[in-house]
Formats: C-alpha cells, structure tokens, sequence
C-alpha cells in the first residue's frame, strides 16, 4: 500500500510539473585540420526546444536534418570540406616545411526568433569564405515550423505577392540605388520572409537583385501594407507574435 501511494505521489508531482518549452543553445569554436592538410575555423551556434518532445523531434527533423546538435555539426563539417573540393586553393609553405592550404572558415547560426505551442520561427545566417576565393559570401533565410501539421511552411503559405512598384519603392528609399540596375525585372518572390510584431521583413540575398557590394537586402514592410497580403496563416502567426510583445 505504502509503495501504491508513494507511485501515486511521483505521477501526481510530475503532472504538476512547471517545466516549459524553453529555448536552449550550444555554441562550438575550434579549428580542425582535415586531411591534406587543410585547415577550417569554425563558429557555429545551434538552438533547440527543451521540455517539450514533440517540438525538439520536429525541429531535429526539419532543421537538423536527423541529427543531434552534436551531430549536426559534423554534418555541417562535412557539408562545407565537400563544397570546398570545387575551389581553387593555394597551398602555403609553413614553418615545419609541409605544405598547407590557406585557411578556410565557416560561420553558421541557428537561432529562434519566436515560438509558442504552434509555431516556432528559425532565423538561419552564415558566412563562409572558401580559401583562394576572391571573397567571403553570406546567406540568410528563416524557417517557419508548423507543429500541428509537423513541416516546414513555404512562402507562398505567408505572404501572397507584393506589387514590384512598391518594393522598388522601399528599397530604393532605404538603398541608394542610383545609377545601378537591379539584377532581375521581377522582384519577388524575395529569398526569405520574416514575420515581426510590426509588419513582415523581406530579404534578398546577395546577387539576387542588385550587385554583391549591396549585400543583403533587407527591407521592413509596415503592417498598414503587409496586413494587405499576409495569408490567413500569415496574419494569424502576426497576431501570436504582436501578442506576445509586452
């Protein structure tokens, strides 16, 4: 009887448990060397859900492709001396007399912007510069998990297409684009779309509409004129989002 209720007390305990999801992280700095001689630096800074299984497996899945924080970085590892084998590197004489390719280095960040028991927003950055290369490139896209139906969402879910004229119209009020064409006729879809308690954010990465030293484009959208084309799951993850500002 004694052990029945001691049962009894433990359930009851953890039912009442005040642990929430909440927002954990790992960073990782180190230089690896790997074979011929080839050595990277890495900075790579990875979040997650905690208490919460289902969002950490979905996040896992979909962000990490399977793996474990630990384990993505391997992947990340992997994934960036891969794409090097199609550059040109130098090699370089070092003091013990062996030869070693210039040093490469990869940035990536993972981190959350928001999330609730509905969605969670991923902001994904990094910066990369392959040795012997004329120049480091970056990119920047966000994710949006939908955790009921347990997938990625897709910009078109978003945001419906906003009229060229007006993004020309920002853009060139926050760029001083004169005397440069831009890239392509049509400027949307962007590259990434970020949703905020005050409107949306669209981003254009690097030679996607206007030449590299422009580097990433990224305009705010005021809510007066993004609540005009957000889609009905678009304008119910703005209302969470301007809910949960104090």
């Amino acid at each position: 009887m004694k052990r029945l209720i001691y049962c009894l007390l433990i359930i009851f305990l953890l039912s009442c448990s005040n642990d929430k999801p909440e927002v954990v992280s790992k960073q990782y700095l180190y230089e690896k060397v790997f074979e011929d001689n080839y050595p990277v630096d890495f900075e790579i800074y990875l979040e997650t859900i905690e208490n919460s299984k289902k969002i950490s497996r979905l996040i896992e899945r979909l962000i990490y492709q399977n793996n474990n924080l630990d384990d993505y970085v391997l992947h990340i590892e992997d994934r960036f001396v891969k794409d090097a084998e199609n550059t040109n590197v130098p090699f370089v004489l070092n003091n013990d007399g062996i030869e070693y390719y210039y040093k490469s280095y990869l940035y990536e960040d993972y981190y959350i912007t928001y999330f609730d028991n509905s969605y969670v927003i991923f902001c994904f950055d990094t910066y990369y510069y392959y040795s012997g290369t004329a120049h480091g490139n970056f990119w920047t896209d966000f994710y949006f998990i939908d955790i009921a139906e347990e997938r990625l969402l897709e910009i078109d879910e978003l945001i419906m297409p906003i009229p060229d004229n007006i993004l020309r119209g920002i853009i060139n009020n926050e760029y001083d684009t004169d005397g440069y064409s831009f890239l392509r006729e049509n400027l949307w879809q962007p590259d990434a779309v970020n949703i905020t308690d005050t409107g949306v954010e669209l981003i254009w990465n690097i030679y996607s509409i206007l030449p590299y030293f422009f580097g990433t484009i990224w305009i705010e959208v005021p809510e007066e004129i993004s609540g005009q084309y957000l889609t009905p799951k678009g304008r119910e993850i703005f209302s969470r989002i301007k809910e949960s500002v104090p």
